[in-house]
C-alpha cells in the first residue's frame, strides 16, 4: 500500500503534528479517498439526504402564463454516526541502532529523542500513517459492532462469544451491505449467489448442531457459540425446547454469524447463519434439578475452497445485467466493481484463455494506475479483503466477493480537523520510550441501496 511521504527535516511542533498528519491522512489521502467518500468534520452524527431525482418536468408551451407544475424532489433523510476511534504505538530506539541510529548519530543526531530528531520522528510518522490508514480502510469495510473472535476448530472457525476489539467500534460498509441483503432492502435481484456449483470447486454448508433437552425440572444452560444460555422447565420437555427458542432466538441472531435457533419436539436446534460457518454447541448441562441432555453434529461446515475456472467472469455479467436503471447512469463516470483478490485473479486468468491475453480489458485509472475492467467498468482489486476473511479474523466465510456501485455511495465520516482529532508524538525520559497517540472518529453509511449490486 501507498504511504503519505512525510518530508524528511521537517521541524515539528504539535499543531504542525496536527495538520501533517491528520489533513493527509483524512481528506489528501488518495488511499482512503479512493476507497470512500470522505466526509470530514463529523463530531458525533451528521445527517445526510438523499435526493430523489426529478424527472419529465418538461411539458408543451402554452400561452399565457400557464405551467403545469410537477412533483418536486423527494428528500430521504439518513444518519452518518461516527465512533471515537483510539491509536497508540510505542518504540524504543534500540530497534534503530543498526539501521538508522547509526547514521542519525553520525549527522549529529540525537538517537533517543523524538522530540529533537525530526529525522527518526518523520520515519515513525511514516509507519504510524501507514498503518492507520489500513486500519480505517479495514474498519471502514468490515468493521462490525457484533464482530467476535472466532474460534477455531481444525480449519472451521465459529464465533468465540467475545466482541473483537480490532473491528467492534463501528459498522462498515460490508455487514451493512448483509444486512441490507438479509432484510431485503437490497432486493435478491441485485444479488448474485456466488455459493452455487456453477462457481466454486467446494460450496460452503453451514454447521449445525442439535441440542437434546432431558429430566423433568429445574434448569440447565445450553452453550451456544461461546455463551451459555438457560433453559427453564416448563411443563414438558417440548414447551421447555419451544419457550427456550422464543427466550433467546432473537439475541443469538442478532449476535455475529447470525446463527438461528428452532426447536423440534425437545430438541434445540442451531444453523450457523452464514455457508462455511461452524457451530459450537454444548450438551445442556444441568444447574438445578435433573434437567441435562446431550448434544450431536447434524449437518457439519464445509468451507469454501477455490473458484471454478471462468467463474469470475459469469458472476460479473450477472451483476452487470442485476444493476439497476439508476446505476447504470453511472457506467461512463464512477461506477465501479471492488473486488476480492480471488475474483479478480480468477477472472483475469479465464482472459489469458483468448488470444491476446489480458490486455485489452486494461484501463487507466485516474491516479495512473491500470486495472481490469469489465463493460468498461473498473475492477478495484481487494486484496486487503482477502487478508482478513481468509483468517482467523473472519474464518474463511464468505471468501470469494464483489461489489458493483460507484465511489458516491460508501460514505466515510470523520471529525477530520476537529479538537477531538489529535497526534501527540513524545520522550519518555523514564521508560526510555518513544509514544505515539492519536485520536479521531470515524464511521460509514450506505446512500442508497439501489446503487448497490451484491455478489456473495
Amino acid at each position: 500500500m501507498a504511504s503519505l511521504v512525510v518530508p524528511s527535516g521537517l521541524t515539528y511542533v504539535q499543531k504542525d503534528l496536527l495538520y501533517q498528519f491528520f489533513v493527509p491522512l483524512f481528506i489528501d489521502n488518495p488511499i482512503l479517498n479512493e476507497a470512500f467518500t470522505v466526509i470530514p468534520d463529523v463530531k458525533t452524527s451528521r445527517e445526510l439526504l438523499k435526493i430523489g431525482a426529478l424527472d419529465k418536468i418538461t411539458k408543451g408551451y402554452q400561452r399565457g402564463t400557464s405551467f403545469v407544475s410537477s412533483t418536486g424532489v423527494t428528500i430521504t433523510p439518513f444518519t452518518l454516526t461516527v465512533s471515537r476511534m483510539k491509536a497508540q504505538v510505542e518504540q524504543t530506539t534500540d530497534e534503530f541502532w543498526v539501521s538508522v541510529h547509526q547514521v542519525l548519530v553520525d549527522s549529529g543526531v540525537d538517537a533517543n529523542d523524538i522530540e529533537n530528531s525530526p529525522e527518526l520522528r518523520s520515519i515513525i510518522i511514516k509507519a504510524f500513517s501507514d498503518a492507520m490508514t489500513r486500519d480505517m480502510i479495514r474498519q471502514g469495510w468490515l468493521g462490525d459492532t457484533t464482530k467476535e473472535t472466532m474460534t477455531a476448530t481444525g480449519s472451521l472457525y465459529s464465533p468465540s462469544g467475545t466482541l473483537d476489539a480490532d473491528y467492534k467500534e463501528y459498522t462498515g460498509f460490508w455487514p451493512r451491505i448483509q444486512e441490507l441483503v438479509r432484510t431485503g432492502d437490497i432486493p435478491a435481484a441485485q444479488v448474485v449467489d456466488v455459493n452455487v456449483t456453477a462457481y466454486q470447486n467446494v460450496v460452503a454448508v453451514a454447521g449445525v448442531k442439535t441440542a437434546t433437552i432431558t429430566g423433568t425440572s429445574g434448569t440447565a444452560n445450553i452453550t451456544i457459540n461461546g455463551t451459555a444460555y438457560l433453559a427453564t422447565f416448563t411443563t414438558n420437555l417440548n414447551t421447555t425446547a419451544a419457550n427456550f427458542v422464543t427466550s433467546h432466538a432473537a439475541t443469538i441472531l442478532a449476535r455475529h454469524g447470525r446463527c438461528v435457533i428452532t426447536n423440534v419436539g425437545a430438541t434445540v436446534v442451531v444453523t450457523a447463519g452464514f455457508p462455511g460457518m461452524n457451530v459450537t454447541v454444548s450438551a445442556p448441562v444441568n444447574v438445578s434439578g435433573d434437567l441435562a441432555g446431550s448434544v450431536a453434529t447434524t449437518t457439519a461446515a464445509v468451507r469454501n475452497t477455490t473458484l471454478k475456472s471462468g467463474a469470475a467472469a459469469a458472476i460479473f455479467q450477472l451483476m452487470w445485467e442485476a444493476r439497476t436503471d439508476e446505476l447504470a447512469e453511472f457506467d461512463s463516470s464512477t461506477a465501479r466493481f471492488d473486488v476480492s483478490r480471488s475474483m479478480y485473479e480468477n477472472y483475469k486468468a479465464y482472459l489469458n484463455t483468448f488470444a491476446g491475453g489480458v490486455q485489452g480489458a486494461y484501463m487507466d485509472l485516474q491516479n495512473g494506475k491500470k486495472t481490469l475492467s469489465f463493460e468498461g467498468i473498473p475492477l478495484i482489486k481487494r486484496p486487503d479483503w482477502d487478508k482478513r476473511i481468509k483468517s482467523a479474523d473472519y474464518g474463511f466465510i464468505q471468501p470469494h466477493r464483489a461489489l458493483l456501485s460507484t465511489h458516491e455511495n460508501y460514505v466515510f465520516g470523520t471529525d477530520s480537523t476537529d479538537d477531538y482529532a489529535k497526534l501527540e508524538a513524545w520522550y519518555e525520559m523514564k521508560d526510555q520510550l518513544n509514544y505515539f497517540r492519536a485520536q479521531y472518529c470515524a464511521g460509514t453509511q450506505i446512500v442508497h441501496p439501489i446503487y448497490e449490486v451484491v455478489a456473495i
